[in-house]
């Protein structure tokens, strides 16, 4: 009887934690190119700072490179406290182990001469990654996670006749 008991635990166990583990697409790169999310929205915060900024990344393009690895290109909008900033971004993952390096593509600003390097989860909802600027030496950190739709752009507030 106690045998049998031990053997319903485990097996009940296991179907508990089948159930709710997460969602894993695998690591292979079709696997990830179908099933990375286009939208992704969070918080950047600089270390040892209040600063905080709303962001949202929108990746509009994901392919497979010629070296095994994929690419997704898109935009990032920053919000920080009404104040907002859109640069292009061009995100390079390794799909063994879902690190990803995201380069902005924006020339014009020295904050920005710099790369997030971080780890997509297993179910490629959320990622976190640290933001290293190479002429300052300030560092960030960036936690997003996945939108149910893309959010195409930020909402405009208002808009002047015949202006677009």
């Amino acid at each position: 009887m106690v045998r049998k008991v031990r053997i319903f635990l485990v097996v009940l166990i296991q179907m508990i934690v089948m159930n709710f583990s997460p969602v894993v697409y695998g690591t292979d790169v079709a696997s990830i190119i179908s099933n990375l999310p286009k939208s992704y929205s969070g918080e950047f915060e600089w270390r040892r700072s209040v600063r905080k900024y709303q962001v949202t990344i929108n990746f509009n393009r994901v392919r497979e490179l010629p070296t095994g690895q994929v690419e997704a290109r898109g935009t990032a909008v920053y919000n920080e406290y009404g104040t907002i900033s859109r640069v292009s971004l061009r995100a390079v993952i390794y799909p063994e182990t879902l690190y990803f390096e995201m380069y902005e593509n924006e020339q014009r600003s020295t904050e920005l001469a710099g790369l997030y390097q971080g780890d997509l989860s297993a179910d490629l909802q959320t990622m976190t990654a640290r933001w290293a600027n190479f002429l300052d030496k300030r560092r960030g950190v960036l936690n997003v996670t996945a939108n149910t739709k893309t959010i195409e752009e930020e909402p405009v507030l208002f808009q002047l006749p015949g202006v677009e």
